[in-house]
This record gives C-alpha cells, structure tokens and sequence, in this order.
C-alpha cells in the first residue's frame, strides 16, 4: 500500500529554525504584553514555524514560560463570547493552584453574564471593559496578574488558523483576547493571513469605515511576515521528503522524486503544501493506473507541466500541436516564440533531466498518451480549477451554443482569443466574426461554418484541420488553401447540407434560410 504526504504541519525540513530562534528570544526577553503576528498565505508554513517556536519553549524555556497552543477553529461552534474556550484551555492546562483559581473565577463570571438575559454581545462598536463591570473586570483580571508574577512566568498563547474562522468570529477572537486578557504576563502568537483577517475586519465595520490594516496594526505590535520560498527552501524540503532515514514516502517513489528533485522544486514554486499536493498527486494517479503501463519519468513530466503549464499539457494530447512542436524543438527562436507567454517553460523543456522525456512524450500517439490523459484527470491542479475564457469560448463552440457564444464574443473581440491548437471538432461557428482569430492547428472537424468573406480576412489558420467541415463561403475555401489549413473541403455545403447536419446534431438552425438568401 503507498504511502501519501500527510498534510500535518512539521517542524522539520521548512529551514524555520532561526526565524523560531529569533522570536522564542524576543518572548523570552522582552516585557509584557505584546502580539506577534505569522503572517502568510495558507499553505506557506505559519503553523510549522510556530510549531517550532511552541517545541523550542517547552524544551528550553519551561521555566519562563507556560505556552498554550489554541486552535481558533475552537471558537466557530460557541454562541457566546469566543475568549470562553480559550479560558476553558487555560483552566485545563496551567498546574499552578493560584492561577488555575484566578482563570476559574473570571470564566465563571463571563458564563454567567452570559446566562443571563441581556448579556453582553459583540457589537459594531466592539467589545468594551464595562460591559462587563469594571469590578469584576480589575479584581478578577488582578488576581491572575498577581499569581503570575509569582510564578514569575509569562502565558504565551498560539491562536492558530484564525483566518480559517468565519468574519465574525476572527472579529471576537482579536477583540476578546485584547479586552479580557490585554494584561503583564501574556504574549499573543496570531497565525493568520493579513488579506483574509484585514478583509473580514473592513466587512464587519463597513459602515464605519474602519481601515482593516489600521485596525490590526493596533493589535499586533511585531508583524513577521514568513518569508517567500526560494528555490533552495524548496530543495532542502523535497530532500527532507525522500531522505532514506525519512518512512513518509515509499522507496520507488522516493527514487524517481529525488532524481528530478532539482526540476520540481523549480516548476512547483509557491508553498510546502503545493508540493505535498503534487507528489500526492502523481503517487495516487500512479497506484490508481498501477499495472496500467504508466512510465514513472513520462507521468512526473506530465505531471509537472500540469501543475505548472497547464494549457501546454493539454495541448500536447492534441496531435497536430506535438507533430508542430516536434518540428521546431531544435529551433531556439521558433520554440521560443511558440512558449514566449509561458514563464520558464522553454527552461525546463531544455533541461538535461527533461528534454528527453519531453521529446518521447512528442513522439508519442494518441493511443499511447490517453492513459497518461486519463490518469491525469483523476486530480485536477486546483481543487476547483477556474474556467478561463478561451476554455468557456471553446465549450460553447463545440456545444452548438450559438446566441451564448455570440454573446460571448461580442462582450470580448475573437480576436483577442488564441483558438490555436483548439479541439473544435464538431464546433457550430454559425456567423461567427473570426476576423484576425488564431486558429493554427485547431481541430476544427466536422465543424460547421457559415461564414462572409469580411468576417475570416486575418485569420491565422495554418495547420488547422477542417476534415467533413461544412463551409458556406467559396471564398473561405481559397483562404484556407492559401493559408496552409489543412484537409479543407473541395466544395462548399448547401444549404440543405447545413440544415440537416444541424438538425441531427439537435442545434438551432434559426435563420439559416435566410444567411444563405442575403
């Protein structure tokens, strides 16, 4: 059975250590209270490096600090004020008799005011410490200050995935914490993305006009800000990955990743979790295809152009594009005009490791690449990958959507669209403007095509196959000829050929008559 990445935060292999040792020593050192935010996008490594920084205080610093580490995710089922679990983690975990005792009092004083009827709420004007009866908020509040100072320690707090909860909860998290617990002795460690926490801020208090970056600056004082993986962060994890003392992969794949080590970590170039995912990728499309013929070299290439270059790996199932691209991969500037929009392909496809592959993979038939298509359409490379409009162009044209795909076209110019290397077969282009499109090797089978001589001058056609399509313009016929389209009808079609191939296909043949009457 193999083996998958688990997507568990590590403390090992992301090149964290100084950055934890910097800030445990920050902790450590300085006086209280203060926020430290870990900044980033989801999947960068906030829960790894704060992980490394919580294991470097239990194992050096225990006898300065109590670290709590307290998931945010706690607080989406609480219907009351979201420091409740919070305090309910501390009373759990904190030995200290005194200080248990001083946490127990403020949360049975918070779950009764809550009990009770008019309870205090979250509100647009935020939290504030009379709601709550200044009493009870400074003599509960120092208690617990008074029983830390003799332990002489400070509560270091990890709130992880904050920016995981909904608006309102990430609002009473950041707001509860800095009303109840804003006191000497306490250090707040936010893990969070700042475009996620500074939209959620801005959407709760949009009638106020509160600036959500203003609004967190007054709660973090020290922002760090993970650092952008390079391409040596990324090799060190890979390493670490298919290290041999490392169990997480099995042996054949650990092989055949750490032979291509240096090309993965080029082409998968954002996060630790994008390259969990694309190994996970390609070893479960492997165990599902197994005994299938997969070549393990082929199917990582594959692979990585379809996590990297994506619209190129589904161009190369097109024949027409990989016979085009077998005659101009030893010309520098022909291939690299053909990749020029492509960033860092033209590397890679030229690299020792993978120029080889890449050229079988050229030479392949169609009947060969299809099991690599279909295993490749287990995983997409997004969990939701977007619809782009080349790729919405392309379904309504093979969909006979003619009033959609007029629509479509009128909203943005066809010839602004690359049609190039298209599957087009049986596409209904009725009265389509393809004025300057580029249609070079697109697969435009059985396609059906009414068309005006204004309507095609400029179009790029060379290479694009018009086999059985139905064409209603002589004129676009010498076009095509003139302009290397290959396979182009000897005559046009009737109008009673058009007629029925629509009514078979089940199109809308609308006005056809009178196109063919005009």
């Amino acid at each position: 059975m193999a083996k998958i990445v688990v997507d568990t935060p590590t403390r090992e292999g992301l090149g964290f250590q100084d950055y934890a040792d910097a800030l445990v020593k920050i902790i450590v050192d300085s006086g209280s209270p203060f926020t430290i935010g870990i900044l980033g996008e989801w999947g960068v490594g906030k829960t790894s490096l704060m992980q490394t920084m919580l294991g470097k205080l239990e194992d050096k610093h225990e006898k300065k600090v109590i670290p709590i580490w307290f998931n945010a995710w706690r607080c989406e089922r609480e219907r009351n004020l979201a420091i409740i679990p919070l305090l309910q983690l501390l009373v759990s975990e904190i030995k200290d008799k005194n200080l248990k005792k001083a946490f127990i009092e403020i949360l049975k004083s918070l779950q009764l005011k809550f009990a009770l009827p008019g309870g205090a709420e979250l509100s647009a004007g935020g939290l504030s410490q009379n709601q709550f009866g200044e009493d009870l908020y400074y003599a509960e509040l120092a208690a617990i200050e008074t029983s830390l100072k003799e332990t002489d320690k400070k509560i270091v707090v990890f709130i992880d995935d904050l920016d995981r909860c909904a608006p309102d909860k990430i609002l009473e998290v950041l707001e509860s914490t800095k009303v109840f617990l804003d006191i000497k002795g306490f250090v707040y460690v936010l893990g969070l993305s700042p475009e996620v926490v500074v939209k959620a801020i801005e959407q709760k208090y949009e009638d106020m006009g509160i600036n959500g970056e203003d609004y967190l600056e007054k709660i973090v004082q020290i922002p760090f800000r993970i650092p952008d993986w390079n391409v040596t962060d990324r090799g060190n994890f890979i390493a670490d990955l298919v290290d041999k003392k490392n169990d997480k992969i099995d042996k054949e794949y650990k092989d055949i990743i750490g032979e291509y080590k240096y090309i993965i970590e080029e082409a998968i170039e954002r996060t630790p979790r994008q390259v969990k995912r694309f190994i996970n990728t390609y070893i479960c499309e492997q165990e599902v295809f197994q005994g299938k013929g997969l070549n393990k070299k082929i199917h990582l290439v594959l692979t990585i152009l379809k996590f990297k270059w994506y619209d190129f790996y589904q161009n190369l199932f097109n024949e027409s594009y990989r016979q085009n691209l077998k005659r101009i991969i030893s010309d520098k500037s022909e291939l690299t005009e053909e990749l020029k929009d492509k960033d860092g392909l033209f590397e890679f496809i030229n690299s020792s490791k993978a120029r080889k592959t890449i050229e079988t993979i050229i030479g392949m038939s169609d009947t060969d690449l299809s099991k690599y298509r279909r295993a490749g359409m287990i995983i997409p490379p997004k969990i939701s990958e977007p619809v782009t409009f080349r790729e919405k162009f392309i379904e309504l044209l093979k969909a006979g959507k003619v009033s959609a795909f007029n629509t479509l076209r009128y909203s943005k110019s066809i010839e602004e669209i690359d049609l190039s290397w298209a599957d087009l077969s049986k596409a209904d282009l009725s009265k389509a403007d393809l004025s300057k499109a580029d249609l070079r090797g697109a697969n435009l089978r059985s396609g059906i095509i009414l068309i005006k001589e204004q309507y095609y001058q400029e179009a790029k056609v060379s290479a694009a196959n018009f086999e059985d399509a139905l064409i209603s313009d002589r004129g676009f016929l010498e076009y095509l000829r003139e302009n290397c389209a290959i396979n182009v009808p000897a005559e046009v079609s009737t109008k009673d050929d058009f007629i029925n191939a629509m009514k078979q296909r089940g199109l809308d043949i609308g006005d056809i008559e009178h196109f063919f009457d005009e």
